[in-house]
């Protein structure tokens, strides 16, 4: 499976002898016809929903709500063994490869981020929809990659929309060292969404966590007082 980084579009789409066709939700105009035989044997999902006695198999049609262009990139894939996708993207798409099972497209997918992974992209890898156990060999390689450049990513622009149990967790498996370190990372996940400066609770419970003599030990930071003083005088100034 190739990945060709380019930006997919938006246009209908034809095998021959299609015998299924595929149509986008709020999108007119465009479809999709393709054969159910390779959908079916690249895709479970496919296969599951094909094989029994469901609307879509006794009408050999489909409707989707998701991003039709990524959709539609992925569909191709099946046929051309080419997936057209930007770096931006990629995550979402992993999503569909998953929700879809199209695991031959989410290992060429993954492969290719983890070539690509930036200290601006590497934490995006938190907005999977599945957990993370279900894409280990991603996940090994990018807390490598996270903390062999620790310092860029504290010192980069804000951290991307994370939740309080994603950031949790993504601090839970890094190695860090030094409180200063642990400050700019809170930081820049406080700067990432401006809505969560007038959400209070989020501070009390990142403040908690921090707080822990679990988590303060496992970060090797000695003088708890001196770094929680710091850590939350940072956070205080950066929600000013």
């Amino acid at each position: 499976m190739q990945i060709v980084e380019e930006q997919p579009t938006l246009v209908s789409y034809t095998v021959d002898r299609a015998d299924f066709e595929i149509i986008f939700v709020d999108v007119d105009d465009v479809t999709y016809n393709v054969r159910m035989e390779e959908l079916m044997a690249k895709s479970d999902y496919f296969k599951a929903c094909l094989l029994a006695p469901m609307v879509e198999s006794q009408e050999h049609r489909m409707e989707i709500e998701d991003d039709p262009i990524l959709f539609g990139s992925l569909i191709r894939s099946v046929y051309t063994n080419q997936i057209h996708i930007l770096l931006a993207d990629v995550i979402p798409m992993i999503n569909l490869c998953v929700k879809y099972s199209l695991t031959e497209q989410e290992k060429a997918l993954e492969e290719f981020l983890k070539a690509n992974l930036s200290p601006t992209n590497v934490l995006h890898c938190w907005h999977l929809d599945t957990e993370r156990e279900e894409h280990g060999d991603l996940f090994n390689h990018v807390i490598t990659y996270i903390n062999a450049n620790m310092n860029k990513i504290a010192d980069g622009p804000p951290i991307p929309y994370l939740s309080i149990e994603q950031f949790t967790d993504m601090l839970t498996m890094l190695r860090l060292s030094d409180h200063l370190t642990t400050t700019k990372l809170i930081v820049k996940w406080i700067e990432g969404d401006t809505d969560r400066y007038e959400q209070l609770d989020y501070l009390v419970e990142v403040g908690n966590f921090v707080n822990s003599r679990c988590v303060l030990d496992k970060y090797y930071i000695k003088d708890r007082g001196n770094a929680v003083c710091e850590i939350g005088s940072s956070i205080l100034w950066a929600i000013r």
